[in-house]
């Protein structure tokens, strides 16, 4: 004869419930946050002055435009249907951010003639973004005038030493080693585009991360222009830390020359999107 299962009282039920969320020491737990949801709450106000840059100074009416993935290339694109100037753009993203944001706006985006398409792919939750072969096939049927790429390091140095082996750390850094998103992140990277913007804030500048997806020689390729657009330091910043900043700002401006890639541009804007 099969045992009947005895009924967990509701009461008990919520009080297990409520115990999941909390620690040891009973104490509320907090939710992890992705990647990139932790990076969109860092370095607000340089982000917003770099799209802002980006947005009246490269993007135009009735551009084709290539958004990435990332945090900075987020509030690009926030900033950029925020801008009723701007109308007639066909877009192309891997970010599901900007996607989102697109769609709960897609009344107001299609009266501005605006359409975004989605490259389609694997989701990566912890990048918010599409990722894989099929992303990147629709990577190669697209045209694109501008492409906003992303960044989590950016460093034209090469200082790395391991072990006695040289390990060539400089270049365009991504935080992933995953194979199919290096290999998206490479592809955006390699697009063919009349000009390529690498958005990064301050923090990024002297920095390498996970894996090097592109060489500023790489960027500079199959484009008619590359610019790279960072943020100043905040204004209550210590001292040293502004002092490093400059030095590394300097060091890449120097090192850039040196290269003699004559399409290359580094900009610096401040909270207002205006060129310093």
């Amino acid at each position: 004869m099969a045992r009947s299962k005895k009924k967990v009282p509701k009461k008990l039920k919520n009080a297990r419930k409520a115990s999941d969320t909390k620690d040891k020491k009973g104490k509320q737990k907090e939710k992890k946050k992705a990647y990139t949801r932790i990076r969109l709450t860092e370095h607000q106000e340089e982000k917003r002055g770099i799209a802002k840059y980006v947005v009246q100074n490269i993007i135009e009416d009735c551009m084709c435009i290539f958004l990435d993935a990332g945090s900075t290339v987020n509030q690009v694109g926030l900033t950029l249907f925020d801008d009723s100037t701007i109308s007639g753009l066909t877009i192309m993203t891997n970010n599901m951010l900007v996607f989102n944001e697109f769609t709960e706006r897609s009344a107001e985006m299609y009266e501005r003639g605006n359409v975004l398409a989605l490259t389609g792919g694997v989701y990566n939750q912890n990048h918010e973004a599409l990722h894989g072969d099929t992303t990147v096939q629709a990577l190669r049927s697209f045209n694109p005038l501008v492409v906003i790429l992303g960044t989590s390091g950016l460093m034209l140095e090469d200082t790395g030493v391991n072990e006695g082996e040289h390990v060539e750390r400089k270049g365009a850094f991504h935080h992933d080693v995953v194979g199919s998103e290096v290999m998206t992140k490479k592809a955006i990277a390699s697009m063919r585009t009349k000009h390529r913007v690498i958005v990064c804030d301050y923090s990024k500048i002297g920095i390498w991360d996970a894996s090097c997806f592109a060489s500023i020689e790489e960027l500079a390729k199959n484009t008619d222009r590359c610019t790279i657009v960072t943020s100043d330091v905040p204004s209550n910043s210590l001292a040293s830390d502004k002092t490093e900043f400059n030095d590394q700002y300097r060091n890449m401006k120097t090192i850039l020359k040196s290269m003699a890639l004559k399409n290359v541009t580094l900009r610096r804007v401040n909270h207002d999107g205006k060129a310093i």
